[in-house]
């Protein structure tokens, strides 16, 4: 787990992503965590679906970079957006990052705080060397987190999404 001064961000289980992706309100059910009902709006399903492959393959140490960390609010630990890497970082050290928050708690800078936290404890681990992130053009709010966490925009990138990156030389807490 991870801990700021507003989140705990706890790293889901396979069976607690299978319970959010199926219906939120199961979690609270089956595990005790209550989330907000858009937790799992679309296209939130198919990215748990991705990530669960991996996650089930992956071996206890790189289970953390394989799944969702569910952000909780302090005290209650309500469950408010999920963030997490697209997998183990490579043999550069280098993986990726995604995110998303709940309607309800957009604009609060809670991402960014949340963000923030999961850099440092995967710069902390010695595995990792630099996270990259994508956001659409459009995406204003998605790049001001970025840019808030010290990522750069990478120009040469081309295609639909901004390529956005972060090293861990230049990374500061």
């Amino acid at each position: 787990m991870v801990e700021t001064d507003r989140l705990i961000l706890r790293p889901l289980l396979a069976e607690e992503l299978e319970l959010i992706a199926a219906d939120p309100q199961q979690l609270t059910r089956k595990a005790g965590l209550t989330v907000e009902p858009d937790l799992a709006e679309e296209p939130v399903p198919q990215a748990i679906e991705s990530m669960l492959v991996g996650l089930r393959a992956a071996d206890e140490i790189d289970r953390p970079w394989q799944t969702f960390w569910l952000m909780q609010l302090k005290p209650d630990g309500h469950g408010v957006g999920m963030l997490g890497f697209k997998g183990v970082p490579n043999e550069k050290g280098e993986t990726e990052v995604g995110y998303g928050t709940t309607f309800a708690y957009r604009g609060k800078g809670l991402m960014s705080e949340a963000l923030v936290g999961l850099l440092g404890w995967a710069f902390a681990s010695g595995r990792c060397q630099a996270v990259t992130a994508e956001t659409l053009p459009e995406n204003g709010a998605s790049q001001r987190v970025l840019s808030k966490a010290g990522f750069v925009r990478v120009p040469e990138h081309t295609g639909e999404c901004w390529l956005w990156r972060l090293e861990r030389e230049t990374w500061r807490a």
